[in-house]
């Protein structure tokens, strides 16, 4: 324990002061708080790849690797699958019939695959064969064909595939990354961006891939085209300096006209009347989280859609500009588009 000790100061020597303390005290157990390390469901407002089903009742997302569907004018998000395997589900389309959709599986350890369900959530399959790395399928109008990108050997080029399954027919073969294909409503034609120029710039083919010509010539990138419900626009995300945009034109590339600007901008989907074009926003600073817009033709009537929802797990987060993308087991590759970009980014 402890001492007084005095010192002589002239010839040095220390001795030892006795002394004694009465004292009472009383031991406590000690604080204990339960802190709960990792939650099993909290709320989330990171939508991404929204899409409006064809009546206009419904949008479908992803959030955290699962997808989930609402009503349009808002409520509580309904997780559409039901698979509890570690994988993540991403780039949801509708049917022209909004019976069904389409979209990719991925796991680390299967690779990727498209796949179709019912509205409902049942009835689950995949239509095709081979595991890969699969991005954006879209439904031909008449439903027949499903348009994906695959990445294969460096490149990323268009396929179509039947919608009952079978053998993927290729589309495009330029070197660089072919991607984001849409159809026209007749079906006859589709919109894709490629870089084959040397920049993100957007293309029209043929149905069956013939007559590849560019339309997009203004400054900046372009990328995630999308043909109007009535085949008089393409909506389309543009990154011009550090500003993004969703903007239009026709599908000759004519008479661009920018409907927003923001920090980031990204994934134009076209509501049924075709004068209205959702998009998803991320503001910097703040909690940095995408949200749900829309926006009219005009440029002038923009709405926010607030997304509420639950999912279960242990996920982590991160998602921005050049930072990670929301991240869960067996996620790696789908963390980063068919660029090799974050998903949130178009560069």
């Amino acid at each position: 324990g402890g001492q007084i000790r005095r010192v002589d100061i002239a010839s040095g020597e220390t001795a030892t002061i006795p002394f004694e303390v009465s004292d009472t005290r009383t031991v406590i157990d000690p604080p204990r708080p339960q802190i709960e390390v990792a939650q099993a469901a909290f709320d989330t407002r990171m939508p991404r790849f929204a899409a409006v089903s064809p009546d206009g009742s419904q949008v479908v997302f992803e959030t955290l690797g699962r997808l989930y569907v609402m009503d349009a004018g808002g409520g509580t998000p309904r997780r559409l699958t039901r698979s509890d395997e570690a994988r993540r589900e991403l780039f949801p389309a509708w049917a022209p019939d909004g019976r069904s959709l389409a979209f990719v599986a991925w796991s680390d350890d299967g690779l990727g695959s498209i796949r179709t369900i019912s509205a409902n959530g049942r009835g689950e399959r995949a239509v095709t064969d081979e595991p890969g790395h699969y991005f954006r399928p879209r439904f031909s109008p008449d439903g027949r064909w499903i348009l994906f990108s695959m990445a294969t050997g460096g490149n990323t080029d268009l396929y179509r595939v039947p919608a009952a399954g079978g053998t993927p027919q290729r589309l495009t073969n330029s070197p660089g990354i072919d991607t984001g294909g849409s159809y026209s409503p007749d079906g006859s034609r589709i919109v894709f961006e490629s870089d084959r120029s040397g920049t993100q710039q957007l293309y029209v083919m043929n149905a069956d891939g013939s007559n590849q010509q560019r339309i997009s010539f203004g400054n900046g990138r372009y990328a995630t085209p999308v043909w109007s419900p009535r085949g008089d626009l393409i909506a389309f995300t543009k990154r011009n300096g550090d500003k993004f945009h969703i903007g239009v034109f026709g599908p000759d590339g004519a008479e661009e006209k920018t409907l927003t600007e923001s920090f980031l901008d990204e994934g134009p989907t076209w509501a049924p009347n075709g004068r209205v074009v959702m998009f998803t926003r991320v503001t910097p600073g703040g909690d940095g989280e995408p949200r749900l817009h829309s926006v009219d033709i005009t440029g002038r009537k923009r709405r926010r859609s607030m997304v509420r929802g639950q999912h279960l797990g242990q996920p982590r987060v991160g998602l921005g500009r050049g930072r990670g993308g929301a991240q869960q087991a067996g996620g790696k590759q789908h963390d980063r588009d068919e660029r090799g970009h974050r998903l949130i980014q178009h560069h």
